[in-house]
């Protein structure tokens, strides 16, 4: 959901429903080449342990952690894999398949669905992997890390997305989940809540935009489509955007600041809040319009913010030179923004009108 900069509240036709799969979900994959050469095959396992690398080690490994889907900038995709059985098809298992009279009974799930294929030693495999990631392994990626924490003084609530239903379905469910509050928070898959990044990320940069506008420089309304940043084709087209466009992504421009979920470090209480609707007539319950919300009370979240410093981007469109869009100007900018986070100057979560979401944040390192 989008907050309009203006009023503060939830921006016209800007709210989106997303389904997911949840932390933990486990995929079995099978990978298959043709005339790999030994160098590709261990070039290829070593393309896959970029799966193992973590969002806060970016700056140690070497380059960033591979990711799967969508919202990868705000630490989705995320995953490791582990590598179960390699087998092989040559001149020496094609003949040993000729000569066997039970093709057709010998068939092994586990290598295809061909009996031929030949099992190779996990060993020789992690060798392999190991070899390749000394010889292949870039230099560390430059960057900015700083690793939160962050403490809310009351109730927080950033509300789990349900998608739209008719009356009908919303009055059918709500018999079905009778005693279930309206409106419960986003969790992790052990059941404690998560500050989720994009919900971070959005008060952040809606903070940079204050603090720029404030110093009397444009900063784009990215709710209303009037007023936002148009899109840029080219690299080279980034002094196009706004100052906050640029340090915090635009479409056509990935964000420079980067963002991990925040999890929970304690045990908060939980709160049911209960809200009804007056009439402005009769001064009473209006109708039915009564609903309550689960929200924590308290909690403590722990997660990173980094500034990457070492994407490169063309100086123009048909040229081959290159220059960092990272400035003077976003290192403070970012400083002035968490300093406000820090003094607890910025909510965070749904409710800021009713006390929700007042917290404060220190730099662990």
């Amino acid at each position: 959901m989008a907050i309009a900069r203006k009023t503060r509240t939830a921006a016209d036709q800007h709210l989106v429903f997303e389904e997911f799969v949840p932390a933990g979900t486990s995929f079995a994959v099978t990978l298959s080449g043709l005339d790999l050469s030994d160098n590709e095959l261990s070039l290829l396992l070593f393309a896959l342990e970029g799966f193992n690398r973590e969002l806060g080690a970016k700056v140690l490994d070497g380059g960033p952690a591979a990711r799967l889907g969508a919202g990868g900038i705000d630490g989705a995709g995320l995953c490791t894999w582990a590598l179960k059985t390699i087998s092989r098809f040559g001149t020496e298992e094609l003949r040993r398949w000729a000569e066997d009279k039970d093709q057709d009974k010998a068939k092994d799930s586990d290598a295809g669905g061909w009996c031929a294929l030949a099992g190779s030693p996990l060993d020789d495999a992690n060798q392999r992997k190991a070899d390749a990631i000394e010889q292949w392994t870039p230099q560390p990626r430059a960057g900015i890390a700083l690793n939160l924490a962050i403490t809310f003084d009351g109730p927080f609530l950033v509300a789990a997305p349900s998608p739209h239903k008719t009356k009908e379905e919303r009055e059918k469910e709500k018999e079905e989940k009778k005693g279930e509050p309206d409106r419960v928070p986003v969790t992790d898959v052990a059941g404690k809540p998560l500050l989720p990044s994009s919900a971070l990320r959005g008060a952040l940069r809606s903070r940079a935009e204050k603090i720029l506008r404030t110093l009397g420089i444009h900063a784009c309304d990215p709710s209303e489509a009037a007023t936002r940043c148009k899109p840029i084709d080219h690299s080279s087209e980034v002094g196009n955007l706004c100052l906050a466009c640029q340090l915090f992504g635009a479409a056509g421009w990935g964000a420079l600041v980067e963002i991990s979920d925040f999890s929970c470090t304690n045990d908060p209480k939980i709160l049911v809040h209960e809200h009804v609707a007056i009439d402005r007539f009769t001064g009473g319950v209006s109708g039915s319009l009564k609903f309550n919300e689960r929200a924590f009370v308290d909690p403590q979240f722990a997660g990173n913010v980094r500034l990457d410093l070492s994407r490169r981007v063309k100086t123009a469109r048909y040229t081959e030179e290159t220059k960092s869009p990272v400035e003077p100007w976003m290192l403070g900018l970012l400083a002035l923004v968490l300093r406000d986070l820090v003094d607890g100057d910025v909510t965070l979560g749904a409710g800021s009108s009713e006390g929700y979401g007042r917290c404060s944040a220190r730099v662990e390192q």
